[in-house]
């Protein structure tokens, strides 16, 4: 433990578990539960961590290079009032290594497939039963670009989303800049409480690209939007949205969401799925208001109830 950071080097196939038995704070072992405190971090290099029990962790960091296992504690959030801070506390879930949250464990920080780069990176997350997520963000850069990050998400868990802030939705394929492309966002289970987008640019003042973004769902409860990409200024051109199960509450599911700009190829496919809304749905290749939309195009072709949906 040195400088605010806890590391671990696991040697071959080797597992770090980490059983309620230290506290980190200012450096002294002063109890019987992990407390990793504000603007601290946790770093192994080892096959598998595992922390079993006891962790609080308020605004720190923990990061393992291979498998991460959360089987109980809390990860909580505290935002300074008067702040927009989006990325205050951090799992992070580098590579391609599975981010496992164990039953009943409240994960009330953001999960990111990488911090150093918007790009290549990948986050395979099973939320188990009782399970609660804040945030899933594949790759996020606050000046460049977020291509080719990929998201996986299976099991029985929530994702809330943010109640602040700007990027408040619960699930981001890549966040960026300028060019923003091969994002993808895979969903086989668990319940999404606010908006999953696949691509999502976060200056409209930069005109941003964004290609071949998609989102495909096979399962779980989704009360918010479904949006490939959602864009402030650019191009959105062969975005889709495929869905093949799922229960939908939410009001839109876009290939395409685009304040300014143009939308082209963009594509939502419906195979599945169940829509209990009380209002029309909008569904749509592309939406806008301020610019061209071209060769946008939806296909449904079963669904388990009655659509009601209003399709562009």
């Amino acid at each position: 433990y040195q400088n605010d950071t806890l590391t671990a080097d696991v040697e071959g196939a080797g597992t770090l578990t980490i059983k309620s038995d230290v506290i980190l704070a200012d450096g002294k072992k002063i109890g019987t539960a992990l407390d990793i405190a504000k603007d601290a971090s946790l770093q192994a290099e080892a096959d598998q961590l595992v922390i079993s029990d006891g962790l609080s962790a308020t605004n720190g960091t923990i990061k393992n290079e291979g498998v991460l296992t959360l089987a109980g504690g809390e990860l909580k959030r505290s935002v300074e009032e008067g702040t927009e801070d989006d990325n205050v506390g951090k799992v992070v879930a580098a590579g391609t290594d599975k981010l496992t949250i164990g039953n009943g464990v409240q994960v009330s920080q953001t999960i990111y497939g990488g911090l150093e780069s918007g790009n290549s990176n990948t986050v395979d997350l099973m939320i188990n039963d009782g399970s609660e997520v804040l945030q899933v963000i594949g790759g996020q850069s606050a000046t460049g670009e977020a291509n080719n990050n990929t998201i996986n998400i299976d099991g029985r868990g929530t994702v809330t989303g943010l109640t602040s802030g700007v990027n408040q939705g619960a699930v981001y394929g890549g966040i960026g800049q300028g060019v923003i492309s091969n994002n993808k966002v895979n969903v086989s289970g668990g319940t999404f409480v606010k908006n999953i987008i696949g691509g999502q640019d976060n200056n409209d003042s930069v005109e941003s690209t964004m290609t071949n973004n998609e989102i495909t769902i096979s399962g779980g409860s989704f009360a918010g939007d479904i949006e490939a990409v959602n864009v402030k200024k650019g191009v959105a051109k062969q975005n889709k949205v495929m869905i093949n199960d799922g229960t939908f509450s939410g009001t839109q599911i876009l290939g395409a969401e685009i304040a300014e700009g143009t939308g082209e190829s963009n594509i939502v496919q419906i195979k599945g799925g169940t829509f209990n809304v009380t209002d029309p749905l909008i569904i749509a290749g592309a939406k806008g208001t301020n610019g061209s939309l071209t060769n946008n195009s939806v296909a449904i072709e079963d669904v388990s109830n009655e659509l009601k949906a209003n399709i562009y």
